[in-house]
């Protein structure tokens, strides 16, 4: 299984009221079979945060055993544009764009994430634009979601 996790989903392992992000690293490894999957649009929002988050940041990311950077292409960032054209983002939401079009061009499983207003409260239209536009159509769920459907009950 190939998942993308959100920057939401490693501050919410420092969040209360987000345990559900600490349960997902636990399954994470414990499944051999998961990748995880990130880009560099997740590092650039890390090093935007102060230096003491940054260090929590990475030391989750860097706990994770099976991942892979993935890159932005000029592919996804035109993939990008188009989900904001079609309305589904503004253009000030474009790094949460840039997260589902890495993805979704990646043919990634399932994204992660907390963000419901911008990511998961709108999966059902960025499933309808990507198969428009005919790429893969990443689900997108919210970490305690992810784990009632898969992990721990």
């Amino acid at each position: 299984m190939k998942l993308y996790l959100d920057t939401s989903v490693y501050g919410g392992c420092f969040d209360e009221g987000m345990e559900a992000s600490l349960e997902l690293m636990e399954w994470i490894a414990a499944n051999e079979s998961v990748k995880v999957y990130y880009s560099d649009v997740l590092t650039d929002e890390f090093d935007m945060a102060p230096k003491f988050i940054q260090d929590r940041l990475y030391s989750v990311l860097n706990g994770i055993k099976n991942r892979s950077v993935l890159g932005l292409s000029d592919r996804s960032q035109l993939l990008a544009l188009e989900y904001i054209a079609l309305g589904i983002v503004t253009k000030k939401d474009m790094s949460d764009a840039q997260h589902i079009a890495i993805a979704s061009l990646n043919r990634i499983d399932y994204i992660l994430s907390w963000n419901y207003k911008h990511m998961v409260g709108r999966e059902a239209m960025f499933i309808e634009a990507s198969k428009k536009l005919g790429v893969h159509a990443t689900k997108i769920i919210q970490p305690h979601n992810f784990l009632q459907k898969y992990g721990k009950k």
